[in-house]
């Protein structure tokens, strides 16, 4: 287990072998230090991977005071084809910073070590927003094909707070 208070990012690095395929990532009771949104990039060489490789995209269902529950894609959760990003977003409505709204992740990675095929993870992200619930849904493909060592997480701005466990699946 990883366990981050009030740090700018948590670094997940270094556990991924060959006796595994896949992997689970799981974040539990997240929480920014400012309303912002939580962003992953991945490790390579134990260093985060910052070239712009990341092709991303996010839906989000949610239900509000309204009531409202709707099922959308999430306009500024997406990047180009052509144009990746240096990062991946995993959504574009705020986190809140309350202590009861605290968001919870699971990351799927898929084959983190190989060296023949871009790498590839998917994300199921709920949290609150003021006066909402969120559920966004995102897929990620980084254009390189160097093993990954690990992930970053953090929040576009200020500090991120809770842990995070590691699972390998055979």
């Amino acid at each position: 287990e990883s366990t981050a208070s009030a740090v700018g990012s948590i670094s997940i690095d270094g556990h991924f072998t060959s006796d595994y395929d896949n992997y689970v990532l799981i974040g539990n009771n997240l929480s920014p230090s400012t309303a912002e949104d939580l962003v992953l990039r991945i490790n390579v060489g134990g260093s985060e991977h910052t070239s712009a490789e990341y092709v991303y995209s996010t839906g989000m269902s949610y239900t509000d005071i309204s009531p409202t529950h709707l099922w959308q894609k999430q306009d500024g959760a997406h990047s180009d084809w052509n144009s990746p990003d240096v990062k991946c977003y995993l959504g574009s409505d705020n986190h809140d910073t309350t202590q009861t709204h605290s968001g919870n992740i699971i990351i799927n990675i898929y084959n983190p070590l190989s060296t023949a095929d871009w790498k590839m993870f998917t994300s199921d992200w709920a949290y609150h927003y003021t006066n909402n619930w969120n559920r966004l849904f995102t897929g990620c493909s980084i254009k390189t094909t160097s093993a990954m060592t690990g992930m970053t997480l953090y929040y576009a701005n200020g500090n991120i707070s809770g842990s995070f466990k590691l699972y390998g699946l055979k």
